[in-house]
């Protein structure tokens, strides 16, 4: 028995199937583009507290709480270095608005589809600018507002062709000094 190949209607069904996976390959990239703008133009960080913490012989910091929101449902996001920088206010008074004081940390967070991470960022207060600082919350009765200006750098797909981390725009948010 010899099987006869109508070589025609072979090459035309692999020319088919050839032209839908790569559709359905389309679509799927398509979406998951889609899918990454869309969670970048959701996803939110806040500032939940910011607390003024006093060490031993006259060093002390800021701790600065975050929390990372990612409303949808996008997986690809991974949150690799937070910065941030504060001065401090009260009534008309501020502290350090011309030099601000600065942290930043790298950390290796994933941020799941409609879900939330949280951490806390440290920002050194060095010994000369401790007195200060202890000066002006005791001058205004413990009413101060951290002023801070929060940078996030996301790791995404995109890092391998664009060879850059994605940078969100920068949040400031004020919050009470505790």
């Amino acid at each position: 028995m010899k099987l006869r190949v109508d070589w025609a209607r072979a090459l035309t069904w692999s020319f088919l199937l050839l032209t839908a996976a790569s559709g359905v390959n389309f679509v799927l990239g398509a979406r998951t583009y889609f899918m990454f703008y869309s969670a970048l133009d959701e996803v939110q960080f806040t500032i939940t507290a910011a607390s003024f913490q006093q060490g031993s012989s006259n060093s002390s910091s800021i701790l600065i709480q975050i929390i990372g929101e990612n409303p949808v449902d996008y997986s690809g996001l991974k949150v690799t270095l937070v910065a941030a920088s504060t001065y401090f206010a009260s009534s008309n008074a501020t502290l350090f608005e011309n030099a601000p004081l600065y942290g930043s940390g790298e950390i290796d967070l994933t941020l799941p589809p409609h879900g939330e991470i949280s951490w806390s960022l440290t920002i050194q207060v060095s010994d000369r600018d401790t007195s200060p600082l202890l000066e002006f919350y005791k001058a205004h009765n413990s009413n101060v507002t951290a002023v801070v200006s929060l940078t996030v750098e996301m790791s995404t797909f995109l890092d391998k062709v664009v060879g850059i981390p994605t940078q969100l725009p920068p949040v400031q948010q004020n919050i009470t000094l505790t």
